[in-house]
């Protein structure tokens, strides 16, 4: 079974049949951070000193607002891109933190090049990898196809 962890955010275990929305999700987590923040500082920059001293204490709450996203979208930032590193090289977090830790040459028999890997769990048309509605994972989630499979296979 392909078990990546289990996720407080969604209370799920992230899997082989649920890591492509959950990696659109942290994704798409950054582009609303990413959104609020602009509207948020393109609704505050524009305004004269008269406006802005009548509204003195709703600065408190903009500049909170740009901070928190700020940092919130930096932590997610930094979570989507080791989160696409895994994807692209077929490993899971388990298979690759702690005492659990694979050795290269185990997570090589499972490493697909990078467009194989990232087929794995997006789907074989890249038109429909960032969208949630459309079933991306291959295989029965029991079964998995080796690197040493595709060298035959092209043979």
């Amino acid at each position: 079974l392909k078990m990546d962890h289990h996720c407080p955010w969604i209370n799920n275990c992230v899997g082989h049949y649920n890591q492509k929305y959950f990696v659109l999700f942290i994704w798409y987590t950054v582009l609303i951070g990413l959104y609020n923040c602009a509207t948020v500082s393109l609704w505050a920059y524009p305004m004269s000193d008269a406006q802005q001293r009548a509204i003195m204490d709703d600065w408190t709450v903009v500049w909170t607002n740009i901070f928190v996203s700020g940092i919130f979208g930096a932590f997610q930032i930094a979570f989507g891109v080791h989160h696409i590193a895994l994807v692209r090289q077929n490993a899971t977090t388990i298979e690759t933190i702690g005492r659990g830790r694979l050795r290269k040459r185990q997570l090589a028999a499972y490493d697909l090049g990078v467009r194989g890997n990232i087929e794995q769990v997006f789907g074989s048309s890249m038109a429909t990898w960032g969208l949630p509605w459309v079933q991306g994972c291959q295989g029965d989630g029991y079964t998995w196809p080796h690197s040493n499979d595709s060298a035959r296979d092209a043979e």
